[in-house]
């Protein structure tokens, strides 16, 4: 304020004029300053502003990046899972064919010479011909229909990135074959197509549908789990941590509930930061 007075000394003014100029300003000191201190809060909440503004942007630009981040960790989870599962079937498989094979010769087997005659000869040729033919369909079957083929195909669908058509297959097979073996799995699959789509509310709805009509069955842990990590994708804390609690308890040492405790944990850490 001192150099502000001495600066208007150096005004082109008479003494008098001087004068009363600084006693006005002294006078009116206070509205002079909250004047200026206004303009400076001004001009600082523009600058504020349009730094506010980017932040929103960047904001923005993160939650779109980390969807689409989220969108394809679904994707490869989804395809490992789909490797893994056609991994133990044919595992399974494999086991079920050797332990229908006979672990010693049938006693009183003895190898008896094939004669040549034509008959034997036709005999051994229909009998080849019909091996390498396979097992006949029924009369009327379409093989690409079965149910086997149908999840095979499914399986390729999801795995190729086409949710609706997947879909489309495994929710035909759980709709017309509901007594297959893996009808349980082909409504899992048709609820996680909802799920890698971000359509929460229908794969909630899929997912509870599975654990509805096969709690039992091979896939219940896994449907369960997911309808726990929808609900926290939708912001519903609380049903997220009852279905990750309800994992942990009633289906112990799975898979779902060890991913079903280390969510948990998280969720606790973060209430405690």
């Amino acid at each position: 304020m001192v150099d502000f007075q001495q600066s208007l000394y150096q005004i082109p003014l008479d003494k008098a004029a001087k004068r009363r100029l600084i006693f006005l300003i002294m006078r009116f000191r206070p509205s002079i300053l909250c004047v200026l201190a206004a303009l400076s809060i001004s001009g600082c909440a523009g600058i504020d502003r349009d730094k506010a503004d980017s932040l929103v942007r960047d904001v923005d630009s993160l939650k779109t990046s980390l969807v689409e981040t989220n969108s394809r960790i679904e994707r490869l989870n989804t395809k490992l899972s789909l490797l893994q599962e056609k991994v133990e079937r044919n595992e399974a498989a494999g086991k079920e064919r050797l332990s229908a094979m006979p672990a010693v010769p049938p006693e009183g087997l003895r190898v008896v010479p094939l004669g040549d005659d034509g008959a034997t000869k036709a005999r051994d040729a229909k009998a080849s011909s019909a091996e390498g033919a396979g097992p006949q369909a029924p009369a009327g079957a379409d093989s690409g229909e079965a149910p086997d083929a149908l999840y095979r195909k499914g399986h390729e669908l999801l795995a190729a990135g086409n949710l609706a058509g997947a879909r489309m297959v495994f929710l035909k097979i759980a709709d017309r074959f509901p007594d297959y073996v893996l009808v349980d799995n082909a409504l899992y699959w048709a609820a996680e197509t909802y799920y890698t789509e971000r359509d929460f509310t229908r794969a909630i709805a899929g997912f509870k549908e599975v654990e509805r009509k096969y709690p039992d069955r091979n896939k219940a842990p896994d449907a369960v789990l997911k309808i726990g990590l929808a609900y926290m994708e939708t912001g519903d804390i609380e049903r997220a941590r009852d279905y990750l609690d309800k994992v942990i308890k009633k289906y112990p040492g799975s898979e779902a509930a060890d991913t079903a405790k280390k969510t948990v944990d998280k969720m606790a850490d973060k209430r405690v930061e």
